[in-house]
């Protein structure tokens, strides 16, 4: 453990909101992509962090898009919330690898209502469970809690696995990542935020599509990643299920997607052709417009979701 993050541990009472410390435990690059700005441990299960609602990044704030009424930002700083946490609390090395195996979460009614100077999320963590193995943290469950505001935002669950660099690199020995590079399906729209092909029925009540790997890409790239970082596939999801309302004509910008539920099962390989399929689910009168969508890879699904759309009013 380097000593910074010992300081953070050893003084727990107090925040730690020093940014190369920040940047360094939630692993990123850019100064742009760290939406994390305090992490405070209240109790051994119990955490409360602080981030900023960015106005200029280059995703969460690409044109319609705002990160007040954005679940994956929210799903974002949460998640870099959780590796800080594991790292400064929980005793989790630096070189430690996470992998995202579960997520869900929900938005409220409120985020319609959120002033655009709205600028911090509180962010409450609370460890549900957290496995070990010979002493070391190996799996952890979580609950997050999101205000802005004092309007309660957000709420989600996620769970993922910690393996060492020598685990890991085993798991990842046949990966077909280190035979060929990465690169667009053919036809792909230019580099962009964009990152599914133009969605098409490919049969009854199902929309289906591509994925769209830019490793250049500066946010779901920020670090070296020899798989499709879950971020990535989630905002696939997204988009897919946000489209799939659009053309059946609803505007993009009076629209959000409201709650999700996505498991992953195995990992995506960037430099192989990865298939999204989507159908219409009812869940229920006045939920909006859901959508159960599957991943699918070399004949296998990789992961699935649900999600529901919603609409302000």
């Amino acid at each position: 453990m380097s000593p910074s993050i010992e300081r953070a541990v050893i003084d727990a009472a107090r925040p730690a909101c020093n940014p190369e410390l920040i940047r360094t435990l939630v692993h990123k690059r850019f100064p742009e992509n760290v939406l994390l700005t305090g992490i405070r441990a209240c109790a051994a299960d119990h955490f409360m962090c602080t981030g900023r609602l960015p106005a200029a990044h280059s995703l969460f704030n690409d044109t319609g898009r705002t990160p007040r009424q954005d679940i994956l930002f929210y799903t974002e700083v949460g998640r870099q919330a959780s590796l800080a946490v594991t790292h400064a609390f929980l005793n989790v090395g630096l070189d430690e690898v996470f992998i995202f195996e579960r997520s869900e979460a929900s938005l409220t009614e409120a985020i319609w209502r959120l002033p655009s100077s709205a600028d911090t999320v509180d962010i409450e963590i609370t460890i549900r469970d957290a496995v070990r193995r010979k002493g070391a943290v190996s799996r952890v469950i979580a609950d997050h809690s999101m205000t802005v505001g004092g309007e309660h935002v957000f709420r989600g669950t996620g769970q993922w696995t910690v393996q060492s660099p020598a685990i890991f690199k085993r798991v990842r020995r046949g990966s077909t990542e280190a035979i060929a590079p990465a690169s667009p399906p053919a036809g792909a729209p230019p580099a962009s935020n964009r990152v599914i092909m133009p969605l098409s029925a490919s049969g009854p009540g199902v929309l289906s599509t591509s994925l769209v790997v830019d490793t250049t890409h500066p946010f779901f790239f920020d670090h070296a990643c020899d798989h499709v970082p879950g971020m990535l596939l989630l905002e696939g999801f997204a988009q897919v299920a946000l489209g799939a309302c659009a053309s059946s004509g609803a505007v993009p910008g009076e629209m959000a997607v409201m709650a999700y539920e996505a498991d992953f099962s195995q990992f995506v390989e960037c430099n192989l052709p990865a298939l999204l399929k989507a159908r219409p689910i009812d869940a229920g009168p006045g939920a909006g417009l859901s959508f159960e969508i599957v991943l699918e890879q070399r004949n296998a699904v990789a992961g699935s979701a649900r999600l529901r759309v919603g609409f302000p009013g």
